[in-house]
């Protein structure tokens, strides 16, 4: 469940240097500042929108993930995609058609738990 202070439209996580750690045996791993396990997810095949966020640069993104886009997509379209896993959980995030010109990214979040990393426009309600 999403925090009220998380909520607030005007609240944005806090970016800092401190949130990479590396689990022994596991270099890909990272975990966020409320202990989220963040995994870079090449292996699931495909997403659909289930949600927008906005107000975040693309180096933002790659910094509360912990590593850089990691999927080549359609470069007509898309310009940055990350694939990944929040404790377990499916999720993506990507431009489209030059929306991040506006800060303005697509994301797959069936699990609704992306709103404990981002702040959400339209979270899937379904």
């Amino acid at each position: 469940m999403v925090s009220q202070r998380r909520k607030h439209e005007n609240y944005r996580p806090s970016i800092s240097n401190n949130n990479v750690i590396n689990p022994p045996g596991d270099s890909r791993a990272f975990q966020s500042e409320d202990n989220m396990k963040i995994r870079p997810n090449d292996n699931f095949v495909s997403s659909h929108r289930t949600g927008s966020i906005s107000g975040y640069e693309s180096w933002q993104i790659q910094k509360i993930l912990g590593f850089a886009p990691n999927v080549e997509d359609d470069p007509d379209k898309v310009v940055h995609s990350w694939r990944f896993t929040v404790d377990g959980y499916d999720a993506a995030i990507w431009d489209y058609k030059g929306s991040h010109h506006i800060k303005r990214w697509s994301i797959y979040d069936p699990h609704n738990i992306l709103g404990n990393l981002f702040v959400i426009d339209n979270p899937n309600r379904g």
